[in-house]
């Protein structure tokens, strides 16, 4: 009787041994990592982090209504969204130009500055408008399109005068005397119709600030005159 006893001690504990082990054996495997395939998370993480972003200049294409700029612009004094039909978009101050002709295709919106001058009124004789190119890559070149005109219209009574000149400015937003480019465009060989300007440029800064600015004809010339500024939503390209 005490043989049997201690055979089936014996075996029990045998058993149990191996279970032990049996368990830590699967224990290991569990725990023990399966290689996976190298993954390089590197590149994908900072274009998540710092994406890519295109070469953004805002267009000329607001809310028409004098004192309304387009969404990216700025201005003082005497401005406005106006379009092909009526400076301000108002149908009672109409172009006296028949038929004024879209700049593009499928476009009938753009920025006007206006100049004034009376005995009585001296300090309407400049005005400007601005913006910024933004994104884009120290060292590349590009191309900015745009359009200006001069055209009459009718308001109030005024003497309806045509603009002479446009001055246009490319320049550093850090620096305000870092100008790049400045252009002349003599609006008088062209009167009453758009004239397509490209500049090319390097681009020093990611940001750059473009100003366009005119000034009353004549100085002293009793009346108001108008300029148009159009930018499309493609006016800029990189072109290397």
């Amino acid at each position: 009787m005490v043989k049997i006893t201690k055979r089936l001690s014996f075996g029990l504990t045998s058993v149990c041994l191996s279970t032990v082990l049996l368990m830590n054996s699967c224990s290991e495997d569990a725990l023990t990592p399966v290689p996976e395939a190298a993954v390089n998370k590197s590149s994908n993480l900072r274009e998540s982090i710092n994406p890519i972003q295109p070469v953004y200049l805002a267009p000329t294409l607001g809310q028409p209504g004098m004192k309304s700029l387009p969404n990216g612009w700025t201005s003082l004094k005497n401005y406005a969204t106006s379009d092909v039909h009526a400076l301000g978009g108002n149908p009672n101050t109409p172009w006296l130009t028949a038929n004024l002709a879209s700049p593009e295709s499928g476009f009938t919106k753009f920025i006007t500055l206006k100049t004034q001058y009376s005995p009585y009124n001296s300090e309407n004789k400049s005005c400007w408008a601005e913006s910024q190119i933004k994104n884009l890559k120290p060292g590349k070149k590009y191309e900015l399109t745009f359009y200006v005109s001069t055209n009459k219209a009718y308001q109030g009574g005024e003497k309806a005068l045509l603009a002479e000149e446009v001055y246009f400015q490319l320049r550093s937003e850090t620096n305000l005397f870092g100008f790049l480019i400045v252009e002349h465009i003599d609006l008088k060989s062209k009167p009453e119709q758009w004239i397509k300007k490209t500049i090319a440029f390097t681009a020093e800064e990611p940001t750059l600030e473009i100003l366009f600015k005119v000034n009353h004809p004549g100085w002293v010339t009793i009346g108001s005159a108008y300029t148009n500024i159009f930018i499309s939503p493609t006016a800029v390209k990189q072109i290397n």
